[in-house]
């Protein structure tokens, strides 16, 4: 058989189809952009599942793809197997309602023998127990030897979901010969043993499951087909599983240089490499296609399967993070088909880097906990409230204690973790209950009621009609003033919360009614204007006017275009890696989220700051114009990976800045007048945060500054330009005498201690130093008893401070000291704990608060007998 390396037959299975009149689509990001019912890309056909169910007409009747996907559902396996893996890669072939299964198992047996070359004699095939249609094509079409094709039942060669589309399917098989077989006389595809491996199923849809467990043949019958890239390669490139592969040994090589292992030497070694060459491809794609670690949701995923990686590195003797550059492996040796991780190649080191930091540190503080808590557990079993405060404190997932502890013969009270945190759940729920609770679920009641048409981006003011309203989730047909209500329209200027912008206030008037909105929310068909009816009586079907508050409908969409602008300046200024993470504008300020991995500096910010009013004094007209999603993408307009967009979508465009957005803007930059930044910081792990001003907002604010500068100067009595130098002077000033008064107060300690002479000698000839004082800083004390040490080197000081409210404590112990039993940590905790404190060290040095100063001087005149009762 001939050898091709994985990304060469990644290729040559797109080319192949090509050459069938296939339209060969890139891989899918990972976020699913069109299926909410999963968080990521399970299987090849996935991001196609709109063309199969009709929903949407496909660019081609014929398509294939390499797709990316992740699972996790056997994520406990993955490492204790040479088979299971979270990150694989989906070679498929697609038809809707075009050929069907003649060509579909024909053209496989044509790139399997002549492209690849594999040996016909090795192949087997399966098909369904009543699929005779299959079986015939394999034996009289293709001529594959009756002896080699295996009738199966439902469990093996039948795909179905549900209710819905379903049918049978053929797999092929490759026989890998008696080495890896049971020994079984009836040992073929089916058995358990590992000689017969599957590695390309064709899916026929071909009939649509009914309620009643019949199946009716589908008018248009469809091709699915899977084979697994990496299975694919172990068998051209002749290796027993797939971290012998080239592109995955080139990652355990990566492993081992970083780490000093060796793979195959050791059991447990082996399986952590398998774990780390695994998860850093899932890691590396994940963050290529936009997820960012978190606490929910992909982002958990991702957070889980660093933190697992970064574990495995640390048993494998990884003192320092190093899976960053586990990362760069992975690009160099998959960017040739995935071009976007090697564009994106910044973002992800930095944000790996960021986050193994992180857990690093988290890992040090939970894993002495661990130990502590373990030192004392009785029994094998960890409960589950110490489990949830390593998770809720440390930031320890269930599964990394329970890693941590399964290696060392012990479990987890699951359940008793579970009960945890369902309490934290609770409690969230119970803080966030009643937020609309009065609205009822009205949106079953309005299956009748017309849809109702958004107008906002031409019109502030319409007449409309009172479609339907709703009072304590009722639907009622009439209203009076002072009634809490929701209202739908049949036309609305307003604009529902929704893409970070905050929802249009304003009025609903008619005759002597007056219905004030206090915000607005859209549901399927429906968008809901909750609110209170001031006066009057409101009825379904009234004629009403439906008035935007003008004025701050155009401070609103002045922040949004602007954030579009703030975009734009901070891909110019930090590089196109500064991806928007999220967004939220109203009529008083604008937030702007985005992937970075450090705070911006004054110049970065200062220039992010001119290049937005650049734009805004330019005048730039802003335009909108609606496009086939696929067509927008084309002409570069920016769209959020977190975002699911439709078949058509809304390009805004304001000079060099476009983007997808469903929002209101403004119809010129000039309208935003001014744009002002007032803070920028980090919320989450390499995300950080922009807040900015526009209009009479950031004039406000500047004239506030303004003001407070002017105040400033008057109390330095010098100008506004002059406020600065005056200031450095001061600090100056104030910056000497500091220091002057540090060397008196040190000076004062050296001569104080001349004059002080050690308390007692005990038997072992150890000067005693145990004094009390007035005001002393701890730090004072500290440069007290360095200056008896440095001089006499049979010294152990207790110094005590009386500062008012509580009481210092400092000890200190020579080597001979030491040697005699006088240990500093010891000794001033047990002091500290009889004047109602605490604290400890180190032998030589350690330090403690207390808070019973009444006690000090009555303490004191035992202190000789307290501290020898303690050596």
């Amino acid at each position: 058989m001939k050898y091709f390396t994985t990304n060469q037959l990644r290729q040559m299975f797109l080319d192949f189809f090509a050459s069938k009149d296939h339209l060969v689509v890139p891989s899918a990001s990972l976020i699913p952009q069109d299926d909410p019912s999963v968080l990521l890309t399970p299987a090849g056909m996935a991001p196609l599942k709109k063309y199969f169910t009709g929903a949407v007409i496909p660019p081609n009747r014929r398509m294939a793809s390499s797709q990316k996907c992740i699972r996790i559902n056997d994520l406990d396996n993955v490492g204790r197997t040479a088979r299971h893996l979270t990150f694989f890669e989906m070679l498929g072939n697609f038809s809707f309602a075009d050929y069907f299964k003649r060509e579909s198992l024909a053209w496989g047996m044509e790139f399997l023998t002549d492209w690849l070359e594999m040996p016909r004699e090795k192949l087997w095939a399966t098909v369904y127990l009543e699929d005779d249609e299959a079986y015939d094509i394999w034996e009289k079409e293709l001529h594959m030897p009756t002896d080699r094709i295996v009738r199966l039942g439902k469990e093996h060669n039948f795909w179905e979901h549900g209710l819905g589309p379903c049918g049978p399917c053929s797999e092929v098989y490759i026989d890998r010969g008696e080495a890896y077989g049971c020994g079984e006389p009836d040992c073929r595809p089916g058995c358990d043993c590992d000689r017969y491996m599957e590695f390309w199923n064709h899916v026929f849809t071909q009939f649509n499951r009914e309620a009643d467990g019949s199946y009716t043949p589908l008018e248009n019958k469809n091709i699915d087909t899977g084979m697994g890239l990496e299975r694919l390669a172990v068998i051209v490139q002749q290796v027993d599983n797939v971290f012998e592969t080239d592109t995955m040994s080139g990652i355990i090589q990566s492993i081992e240089r970083l780490t000093g292992s060796h793979y195959g030497q050791d059991v447990e070694a082996d399986r952590y490499i398998r774990i780390i060459t695994d998860h850093i491809r899932s890691i590396t794609f994940l963050i290529g296609d936009g997820v960012i670690p978190s606490n929910e949701g992909r982002g958990y995923i991702l957070r889980k399967l660093i933190r697992r990686a970064s574990l495995q590195m640390r048993n494998l003797g990884a003192k320092q993070p190093m899976l960053d550059q586990l990362a760069q492996t992975v690009m160099d040796i998959y960017g040739e088909g995935y071009p976007l991780i090697v564009e994106r190649a910044e973002v992800i080191r930095s944000m790996i880097r960021l986050e193994e930091d992180k857990f690093h540190q988290t890992l040090r503080k939970g894993l002495q906990y661990l130990e502590e808590i373990l030192s004392k557990l009785d029994g094998d079993v960890l409960s589950g409230e110490q489990a949830f405060r390593l998770y809720d404190t440390y930031g320890f997932p269930l599964e990394l204690t329970e890693d941590l502890l399964g290696d060392r013969g012990k479990t987890v009270d699951v359940e008793g973790f579970q009960v945890q945190m369902e309490i934290q759940r609770e409690t969230a729920r119970a803080s966030q209950a009643g937020d609309s609770a009065w609205a009822g679920d009205i949106e079953s009641l309005l299956h009748e009621v017309a849809v109702t048409e958004f107008c906002g981006y031409d019109d502030t003011t319409v007449s409309t009609t009172v479609l339907a309203i709703a009072k304590d989730g009722q639907l009622v047909e009439r209203a009076t003033a002072g009634d809490e209500l929701v209202v739908v329209l049949a036309r609305t200027p307003f604009y529902a919360t929704g893409g970070g912008q905050v929802h249009d206030s304003g009025r609903i008037i008619a005759d002597d009614m007056v219905f004030e909105i206090k915000r607005v929310e859209k549901k399927q068909a429906h968008e809901y204007h909750f609110g209170r009816l001031l006066s009057g009586e409101m009825t379904t079907g009234q004629t009403v006017t439906a008035e935007v508050d003008q004025t701050l409908r155009r401070m609103t969409q002045a922040n949004h275009s602007a954030t579009h602008l703030l975009h734009r300046a901070l891909n110019s200024v930090l590089g196109d890696s500064a991806q928007q993470a999220g967004s939220m504008v109203d009529p008083d300020r604008l937030r702007f989220d985005f992937n970075y991995f450090q705070a911006l500096t004054p110049q970065e910010l200062l220039q992010i700051e001119e290049q937005v009013n650049q734009a805004i004094q330019a005048a730039e007209p802003v335009r909108w114009r609606i496009l086939p999603v696929e067509q927008a993408r084309e002409t570069g307009a920016k769209m959020l990976f977190s975002e699911k967009y439709g078949d058509e979508v809304r390009v805004i465009t304001m000079g060099d800045s476009s983007e997808l957005c469903g929002g209101t803007h403004v119809a010129n930059t000039s309208e935003i007048g001014l744009f002002k930044i007032i803070s920028e910081r980090s919320i989450a792990s390499g995300v950080r945060r922009i807040e900015a001003l526009t209009g009479v907002k950031a004039l406000a604010y500047l004239n506030q500054y303004e003001r407070q500068v002017r105040e400033a100067a008057r109390l330095l009595k010098t100008d506004p330009e002059g406020v600065l130098g005056r200031l450095e002077g001061l600090i100056k000033d104030r910056d000497e005498q500091r220091k002057e008064i540090g060397r008196l107060k040190d000076q004062l300690s050296r001569d104080k201690m001349k004059s002080v002479a050690h308390e007692f000698v005990d038997q072992s000839g150890i000067h005693v130093y145990a004094l009390s004082f007035e005001g002393l800083s701890q730090d004072e004390l500290k440069t007290m008893a360095d200056t008896i040490q440095a001089e006499d080197p049979q010294a152990f000081c207790l110094l005590i401070s009386n500062l008012g409210d509580k009481l210092a404590l400092v000890a200190s112990s020579s080597e001979k000291a030491q040697s005699a039993g006088y240990k500093a940590g010891r000794i001033i905790s047990a002091v500290a704990k009889q004047l109602g404190g605490g604290g400890g060290g180190r032998d030589n040095f350690a330090s403690a608060g207390a808070r019973d100063v009444e006690s000090l001087p009555t303490f004191m005149e035992t202190i000789q007998e307290f501290v020898q009762s303690l050596i």
